[in-house]
């Protein structure tokens, strides 16, 4: 009905990138078509955050590139701090960076903006599962899946986290027991592959592992080759792990920076160059605050003042109802100039 409405370009974007990362559509095929519409849109208004959020996804899984990845939700939460998705896609990046302090803080407004999303419930069950909270994790995933058990991300979560708490059977059973349609091949063969490694069965060990070589060379076997990584780390076979590292840097892997730091990794993490190369993947001058702290514009007792000023005109004169409302009205208003307004709002308020 109308080609420029950028709320369906980006949601469309959207919906080619989740078929791209799900194994659903061609991978170069999905993001091409995707960053298409993210760019269609972004020429209609340069000012969506939900473009930068989509941008944001694209620098990380297809170039492996985190600088951007992080720059891009930055932008985001700058044109629009309360659009939930960035905020939950910065918890994130701050998670598999090793930063949970600063991940829960973005996590916790996610839940503040929107309390009921299944997409925040579900970034915080990952939460969870990367600070090996792994009871926690499961029970969050649960209940994300009796909302809509095709949660394809949920799913996924679920079954490592199965592992992790030693449940091998149940991760067996696992994939026989959720809806055919949104089983993800190599989701399910890393999964059993890791399922029977730990069980120490080797023959089938063995035949999960060919079968996951085998989809790992295919086009879009990105996914197999990273459990290929998460089985070589789990069962402590280092040297292939850290040639795995290598080849993902070279190749710029697109399930690297995820699988980095997953709990599964954890047997590794204690060699020298797991840290060698978590600073060439992870630029470390992001683990520095985001953003300097801004010059303060008022003092303490102006902000007090100003604060008050403002939230007893909006008592008592409920400017939200009109339509014509903007900052500089406001700021007419109640005696302030626009510019202190502004500050105040977005510093303080």
């Amino acid at each position: 009905m109308d080609p420029n409405h950028t709320t369906s370009l980006i949601g469309l974007a959207d919906s080619y990138s989740f078929m791209a990362m799900t194994g659903f559509m061609s991978f170069e095929e999905a993001w091409g078509k995707s960053t298409q519409l993210i760019d269609k849109a972004l020429l209609l208004d340069n000012k969506l955050p939900e473009a930068n959020y989509q941008l944001a996804n694209f620098a990380l899984f297809t170039a492996c590139d985190f600088r951007e990845s992080f720059s891009q939700i930055k932008k985001a939460i700058e044109i629009n701090p309360n659009y939930v998705e960035s905020q939950q896609f910065m918890s994130f990046l701050y998670i598999i960076l090793g930063e949970k302090v600063k991940s829960r803080n973005h996590l916790d407004i996610a839940l503040r903006l929107d309390p009921l999303s299944q997409e925040t419930l579900f970034y915080s069950a990952y939460f969870e599962y990367m600070s090996e909270n792994y009871n926690e994790a499961l029970q969050q995933l649960n209940k994300c899946l009796a909302v809509n058990p095709k949660n394809i991300p949920a799913l996924s979560v679920k079954s490592v986290c199965l592992l992790m708490l030693g449940k091998y059977d149940d991760v067996i059973r696992f994939f026989d027991e959720i809806p055919s349609d949104v089983v993800v091949a190599q989701d399910k063969t890393g999964a059993m592959a890791l399922a029977y490694a730990f069980k120490k069965d080797e023959a089938k060990s063995t035949k999960y592992f060919n079968l996951l070589l085998n989809q790992s060379k295919g086009k879009d076997g990105f996914a197999a080759s990273s459990y290929l990584f998460l089985l070589y780390a789990a069962m402590g076979e280092t040297e292939k792990a850290f040639e795995w590292i290598q080849e993902a840097i070279i190749s710029k892997s697109s399930l690297l920076l995820l699988r980095y730091a997953d709990p599964l990794v954890n047997p590794i993490k204690g060699d020298k160059r797991y840290q060698k190369y978590q600073k060439i993947i992870f630029p470390q001058d992001l683990l520095k605050d985001e953003v300097r702290k801004k010059k303060e514009l008022l003092d303490e007792d102006t902000v007090i003042d100003y604060s008050k000023r403002l939230l007893n005109y909006i008592d008592e004169n409920a400017p939200y109802l009109h339509s014509e409302l903007s900052l500089r009205s406001l700021a007419e208003e109640i005696k302030i100039h626009p510019n202190q307004l502004s500050w105040l709002l977005n510093e303080r308020i």
